[in-house]
Formats: C-alpha cells, sequence, structure tokens
C-alpha cells in the first residue's frame, strides 16, 4: 500500500482551514445518494423499465418517485439489468447517450400498490404482448404513454483522492450541481460503519483526456459528534505515517 502524503502547499492550498493528504493507493471510497430526473418507459406492480442519462449497476437499490399526487409513497427496488440504446441528448453541445435500466420493485406497500395500479390506467396503455422475466410471464406491463415526471435516487460510489477534517476530493464520473448538498458517506478502513454526512459540491474540474470525469471537491456538512470522532482519528494516522 503507498502510504498517504501530505499535499505540497500552493497559494491556493494555503487558504485552507486544515491540511488535506493524497490518498493514492489506499482505496478509500466514498457513496453519494443522487436524485436524478429519468422516463418511465413502462412499468407494472414487479417493476419497470427507466431511461436515464447515466449507466445504473446492477444489483444496487434506488427509489423512484413519480411526480404526481397518485402515488405518495417512493417505489423501492433493485436495478436487474442496464444497457445502452436509450437513444441520445444533448448537453453543452455534445450528443451522448441514453440508458435503459429495468427496476424490479421490492417491498412496496399493499396501499401504494392500489395507487400505482391507478397511475398505470390513467399514464399508460396494457402492453399487448406479455412481458417475460425469469422464464416467467410477469404482471401485465403498461407502456407510459403520458409523462408524469419521475425521479430516480441512487447510489454511487467514487475513490476519494484526497482528504481533509474539512473535505474531500473525489474523481466523479458525471457534473453534479455546484453548491448542492448531497447524502454521503464515508468508508474508513477497518471500520464496519460509514461516516454520514451531506456534502456540499464545491467545484468540479474536467479531467482532460478522461471524457466525462470530473475532479470534485466536497465540503463535509452536518457531521454527527461520533462521525467528527472517527474522521479526526482517520487523519491523525494519516499525519502519523507521513510523519513517521
Amino acid at each position: 500500500m503507498i502510504p498517504p502524503v501530505k499535499e505540497n502547499l500552493t497559494p491556493y492550498s494555503q487558504k485552507r482551514r486544515y491540511p488535506r493528504f493524497l490518498l493514492k493507493g489506499m482505496d478509500i471510497q466514498s457513496k453519494i445518494i443522487r436524485a436524478d430526473p429519468i422516463q418511465l418507459s413502462n412499468i407494472s406492480t414487479s417493476g419497470a423499465c427507466i431511461i436515464t442519462k447515466m449507466p445504473l449497476n446492477s444489483g444496487n437499490n434506488v427509489l423512484i418517485s413519480i411526480n404526481c399526487n397518485r402515488i405518495q409513497h417512493p417505489l423501492p427496488g433493485t436495478v436487474i439489468w442496464e444497457s445502452p440504446g436509450g437513444g441520445v441528448f444533448s448537453r453543452d453541445g455534445m450528443s451522448l447517450p441514453l440508458y435503459r435500466a429495468g427496476i424490479q420493485f421490492k417491498g412496496v406497500t399493499s396501499g401504494t400498490l392500489v395507487q400505482l395500479k391507478d397511475f398505470m390506467r390513467i399514464a399508460g396503455m396494457p402492453q399487448e404482448k406479455p412481458y417475460v422475466e425469469f422464464d416467467k410471464i410477469s404482471a401485465l406491463r403498461y407502456v407510459i404513454t403520458r409523462e408524469e415526471g419521475a425521479i430516480l435516487n441512487y447510489p454511487t460510489t467514487y475513490i476519494v483522492k484526497k482528504i481533509s477534517l474539512s473535505g474531500m476530493l473525489v474523481e466523479a464520473n458525471c457534473k453534479l450541481e455546484v453548491e448542492r448538498k448531497y447524502p454521503m458517506a464515508l468508508f474508513l478502513p477497518n471500520e464496519n460503519l460509514t461516516v454520514k454526512f451531506n456534502g456540499r459540491i464545491v467545484y468540479q474540474i474536467q479531467l482532460p483526456g478522461k471524457g466525462s470525469s470530473f475532479d470534485t471537491g466536497i465540503e463535509f456538512y452536518d457531521l454527527t459528534e461520533n462521525g467528527k470522532i472517527r474522521l479526526k482519528r482517520f487523519i491523525a494516522s494519516l499525519l502519523w505515517k507521513h510523519e513517521a
């Protein structure tokens, strides 16, 4: 394992409250809960096919919130497949691909299922051919014909490149809204529990030659006292290794 080193001081870094440490080779990860608009392609009481601007990872747990008054609670589910082929969208003068993903609902309450059925009848049309999933015919699916708008909440994990007592630098594979706060968690070595906080996006700088990769500066907010103690302990271990 490559030991962490203290970041070289520059006129910019001298303005920081706390020194930052490079974490190259340590594989420290952070999780962010994103909330992005999606398009519903089709839906049933057992799952949905959605179109997103970002690829999703199979096995991730997600929440789908439909922007209508008929479904009062988000629909929990798991990503069971993902592929390109959802079309393209334009951003900053570039045509970027869209992705399709299959979501299997899990733990939807009976009351929410009743609301979901009402939504399907109002916003969609029954699919003519039965949908086969896992070698068996699934519940009747409705092709969405009236866009109600939907939001997908899902976790994305990034490698932490630098860290201090006040924030961190990660390499993100997408644009995040500067000044916005996202629910996040930090995975510290040799600990079973994550350090949870709200992370404010301070800046993003596109990395040359890496497509849609961005160095992303994040400031820690709303750390619990326990989280602060654990973070300070980890930073102290980095300082000790640097000075050893």
